[in-house]
């Protein structure tokens, strides 16, 4: 069985080796102890056994091991800019067999390393057998109920960089025409902090289970998030406004919701 209490001990002497001071650092410790919790939560809510629920658990624990030596090394989390954190995640579990510190037994080495190198792929490998499947799907959903939840409650300086960000373009069309015909975000033409905010909404297009977006539709994170911010280009704002409509009428339709989820003015 898994010792998930020998598994927080040492991720948080691991956790150590970084400053967690900074803020970039301490958004990502307090994000992978979030997430870990929600796969739990979500586990359970899917009436798994005892064995897969610790294993959820701590998936959402590991799944991004590597932001912390991606920061060290890159100082940025910006994977196109750096190194993709699922596969170098990986690669400290696995290849520097960091995993040996906290788990004896290597019959979860398989679901664990499939998980955490599948997590921010644009889509989930193919070929995996039903167990591996469903691991794979609620990390996805735990990180993704988790980052929306992070836009609502941390500083713009952990998030963007700056005190007050204003967003004063409009969403670059490929992106924008991307999303509304699909709901699906080619990360290759993100240009400005306008697309990488419009990522944030295709979340909800990806995510595998009802009980996750009910949360995130009980937590009004889409609200919330939009509201925080300072919109000055008028077409960015009729973009938003097309782009938070899909996003509404997809949830009311997939919740079945009686009552219209819209955006609070």
């Amino acid at each position: 069985m898994l010792d998930l209490i020998k598994a927080k001990q040492f991720y948080k002497e691991y956790i150590k080796n970084y400053d967690s001071e900074n803020p970039k650092i301490a958004l990502k410790i307090a994000h992978i102890f979030r997430t870990a919790e929600k796969a739990k939560k979500i586990a359970t809510n899917l009436n798994l056994s005892e064995e897969d629920i610790n294993l959820a658990e701590l998936i959402g624990m590991l799944h991004d091991i590597g932001r912390f030596e991606q920061l060290k090394r890159f100082n940025t989390y910006n994977d196109r800019k750096s190194i993709n954190h699922g596969e170098l995640g990986v690669k400290i579990l696995f290849e520097d067999r960091v995993i040996e510190n906290f788990i004896d037994d290597r019959q979860y080495d398989r679901i664990i390393n499939l998980a955490v190198i599948n997590h921010n792929r644009d889509n989930i490998e193919e070929g995996l057998n039903e167990r591996e499947l469903l691991h794979c799907k609620i990390i996805r959903d735990a990180d993704k109920w988790d980052i929306l939840y992070v836009e609502t409650i941390e500083s713009n300086d952990a998030l963007w960089g700056i005190s007050n960000p204003i967003f004063d373009n409009e969403i670059t069309p490929e992106i924008f025409d991307g999303y509304m015909k699909t709901g699906r975000i080619d990360y290759s033409k993100i240009k400005g902090k306008e697309d990488v905010f419009i990522t944030e909404l295709a979340h909800i297009f990806n995510i595998y289970f009802d009980y996750t977006l009910e949360n995130i539709v009980q937590g009004d994170y889409l609200n919330r998030i939009r509201n925080k911010y300072l919109y000055s280009n008028e077409k960015l704002k009729k973009q938003l406004d097309l782009a938070y409509e899909k996003a509404f009428k997809y949830i009311n339709d997939r919740l079945k919701n009686e009552e219209t989820l819209q955006w609070n003015q």
